[in-house]
């Protein structure tokens, strides 16, 4: 079986670029009976790209979709060729249906093409069941890292992934900057890409230019030697969107203790394994963060435990592959029996236009 996987992958920065390079490669280099092509959404001189590759010769495709414009080609193809969408947030308001008025919605557009969705929380296979969409839910899982470096984690807080208005970029510079009038020690930097957030200028503007770092699209060695090098990390969702994320796997797989809000899937997967922030008081939660990573707290370490060990149980590709693995075999089984009916409504239309001709005659 030959599955085309689109998808935005390194050296692009993003958890979705790490989920379908990791994902396609176990998958195969562990089936014989499935073969998965990597196809690029975006520019990327290492994979064919999505523009030149023939979607027929694919037995199955699968569009990995994230709320970010770098992913508006493989919406649009997943318009125009449905298959199987993986939505690794349930908000992709930063799609547009080029087909439709701007204000349509992107979500409504995938259903009403026939795709199939991939979800990785519960909390969004009962959303988009809701909205008469069929749907699987496989949980995501932590990304191995291949290239580690063993590093002693520093007196920093990092940021990983999409720099963005949604993921709390602003509310985190603010944080940070009252955490440092209350005498704090501890640095902060971010690792990856701008969105809708000019960081730069943002630190201009507060006057931390020389206060925070900037890792601007780190290689995925870098990307992995920052995390490891982190005390600690903040991952913000400003507006709910009920899923997890691979960062935040990748960094509780490495015993990080991890600033996130409550949302739908994380508060009921990982429960206490995280520090809760209070969405409508993040300074003042953020700094409190800061300060019991930096006095390196007792609840800071059970913490980072605790969701080492959820990780490793529920969150392993071994896990996910296998998932994957049978949903292809079921797909491609309601792909042959639709085919097959094709096939036999088309020749009853055949032999009764045939009887009609004849009557003519």
């Amino acid at each position: 079986m030959k599955i085309g996987f689109a998808s935005t992958y390194p050296p692009t920065v993003s958890g979705l670029s790490l989920y379908a390079e990791e994902l396609s490669d176990f998958i195969n280099s562990s089936y014989d009976d499935i073969s998965v092509e990597k196809i690029s959404a975006n520019a990327n001189r290492f994979y064919k790209n999505i523009n030149s590759a023939d979607i027929s010769s694919y037995d199955i495709m699968v569009y990995n979709i994230g709320n970010h414009p770098m992913n508006q080609r493989t919406f649009d193809y997943a318009l125009k060729y449905p298959s199987i969408a993986v939505m690794h947030e349930f908000d992709i308001s930063a799609l547009k249906d080029k087909r439709r008025f701007a204000l349509s919605d992107p979500l409504s557009s995938l259903i009403e093409a026939g795709n199939i969705f991939i979800v990785h929380s519960e909390d969004n296979r009962e959303r988009l069941t809701a909205l008469k969409a069929k749907v699987f839910k496989i949980n995501e899982f932590y990304f191995k890292n291949k290239n580690r470096i063993p590093v002693k984690s520093g007196d920093a807080i990092g940021v990983f992934g999409y720099i963005s208005k949604s993921k709390g970029a602003g509310e985190i510079l603010d944080s940070y900057t009252a955490y440092l009038n209350a005498k704090g020690s501890l640095n902060l930097f971010f690792a990856g890409n701008t969105a809708d957030f000019d960081l730069k200028s943002e630190l201009r503007k507060r006057g931390l230019e020389k206060k925070v770092g900037f890792f601007e699209n780190p290689s995925d060695m870098r990307f992995d030697y920052l995390m490891e090098s982190c005390r600690g990390a903040v991952n913000l969702r400003i507006k709910e969107s009920g899923e997890t994320s691979a960062n935040m796997l990748k960094l509780f797989s490495m015993k990080k203790c991890i600033a996130m809000n409550e949302q739908g899937a994380i508060s009921k997967e990982f429960k206490d394994c995280y520090f809760k922030i209070d969405i409508n008081r993040i300074i003042p939660s953020l700094k409190e963060y800061f300060e019991a990573i930096e006095k390196r707290e007792s609840k800071i370490e059970k913490m980072s435990a605790d969701a080492y060990s959820a990780v490793k149980i529920n969150y392993s590709i071994e896990q996910a592959a296998s998932k994957w693995r049978e949903l292809f075999l079921k797909a491609e089984k309601i792909k042959k029996y639709n085919l097959k009916r094709k096939k036999n409504e088309a020749w009853g239309k055949i032999r009764c236009f045939k009887e009609i001709i004849g009557r003519l005659i």
